[in-house]
């Protein structure tokens, strides 16, 4: 197997988020609450910078997956990327949404930072990491405090919040310390300081001036000379991913010879981790199994991709497992669709669909979306005890250590009895 690029954007599924309707529309929160304010048509209230050095693995479903409007404008601030980061904006960028600032060498992430402030027009500022490590639907938590005159500055906390990575001892004591300073000599606490996630007013671009540190250590200073100028500071609940969010995270695993049974193939078999997606070029028979939530069914289910099926893209979702965690509440969502960039973005959408009370009202509804999005095959989606599947399928099999079952055209022989059907 190989991992291609894929040759089609896809970009007809990501609707223009004005365009969206309020069920397929996870910022309308955001939308109804800037609509308050009621800005001028060519006024733009909320800048959204991010800094950029070689994330081309990242940048390209962060910006998809961020807010627009026309009050919204988006600055990446490229430090001198030495990778294809700025051709996968290109990607994306056809109708130049997206302004795009390059630096002509590296400067470190406070000058990337200052660049973007210097050029955004919005009385909101907001800065996001360009790894994927924040959630955008976390803006709006951002900038409440702010715009309803509760504080003059925000960031981002990981421990009101919460987070979804084994954080590193060291980086915990780290921010311990410069949480206590802080604390100590200027009767602040803020315990995730180092947040790049933040949100500031148009007064508070002052202390962005005369920046004496480059690297990191330009949060802990912001911090320290907003506090020096008495802007009032506060941190916000948000919601912190692992760094390899929005990349394919895929594990070859050993060739499996299983005997002569029929029911048996030798075949390779590639793990696809939740919120992750992967294209597959195969010469030969390939096994798909999902790490894909924490019950029987997700851990213990995968798909055969036969040969003559490729190449094909495989998208997944959830909303208890993973680095992209869902709007909705499926356990799981897998779709298969004409390329991955195609398949990810429909496993995200069609994964924020499935939510509600009535558990087999939501993954109805889900099925019946998939098959308005031209290119997608087919999809799987489970929920508690409730299973949904439309459109064309590969075979299942049922992981059992050594012993990879495939069952001819149906789930119904993987777990007998356990699981509702819904088609």
């Amino acid at each position: 197997m190989k991992a291609l690029e894929s040759k089609n954007n896809s970009l007809s599924l990501i609707k223009t988020f004005e365009d969206s309707s309020p069920v397929d529309d996870p910022f309308l929160n955001l939308y109804e609450y800037l609509n308050q304010f009621k800005p001028k048509d060519d006024q733009i209230l909320l800048s959204i910078i991010l800094p950029m050095y070689n994330e081309e693995h990242t940048i390209g479903k962060v910006l998809r997956n961020l807010p627009r409007g026309n009050s919204i404008e988006i600055i990446v601030v490229d430090d001198h990327s030495k990778d294809n980061s700025l051709k996968e904006i290109e990607r994306i960028n056809e109708n130049h949404e997206i302004k795009v600032i390059k630096h002509n060498k590296n400067r470190g992430y406070g000058a990337t930072i200052v660049t973007g402030i210097n050029n955004a027009r919005g009385e909101i500022i907001v800065t996001m990491d360009s790894d994927g490590q924040h959630s955008p639907y976390d803006i709006l938590a951002m900038i409440k405090p702010i715009l309803n005159d509760e504080a003059d500055y925000t960031i981002g906390s990981r421990y009101l919040g919460s987070y979804f990575y084994k954080l590193p001892v060291s980086t915990r004591l780290g921010e311990l310390l410069i949480e206590k300073l802080i604390q100590i000599f200027f009767g602040k606490k803020i315990m995730n300081n180092q947040n790049g996630f933040r949100a500031f007013n148009r007064k508070v671009i002052s202390i962005f001036k005369d920046f004496k540190y480059e690297g990191y250590a330009f949060c802990t200073e912001q911090i320290i000379k907003a506090t020096i100028k008495g802007f009032r500071i506060k941190e916000c609940p948000i919601k912190l991913y692992d760094r390899k969010y929005g990349t394919s995270n895929i594990i070859m695993l050993n060739r499996m010879k299983l005997g002569d049974d029929p029911e048996y193939i030798s075949a390779k078999i590639a793990l696809v981790e939740n919120g992750g997606e992967i294209a597959v070029d195969s010469e030969e028979d390939m096994k798909i199994a999902l790490f894909a939530g924490y019950n029987e069914l997700n851990l213990n289910i995968g798909f055969l991709i036969e040969k003559k099926t490729a190449p094909l893209g495989i998208g997944t979702s959830s909303a208890t497992i993973g680095h992209a965690i869902s709007l909705g509440q499926a356990d799981a969502v897998t779709i298969f669709a004409r390329d991955a960039t195609l398949a990810d973005a429909a496993a995200t959408r069609i994964a924020n669909l499935v939510k509600g009370v009535d558990v087999e009202k939501s993954i109805k509804n889900a099925l019946d979306a998939v098959e308005d999005i031209e290119g997608v095959y087919g999809a799987f989606i489970s929920r508690e005890n409730k299973v949904g599947q439309v459109g064309k399928l590969p075979k299942f099999f049922k992981i059992e250590g050594n012993k990879n079952l495939v069952l001819k055209d149906k789930f119904e022989g993987i777990f007998p009895g356990k699981y509702d059907i819904l088609k």
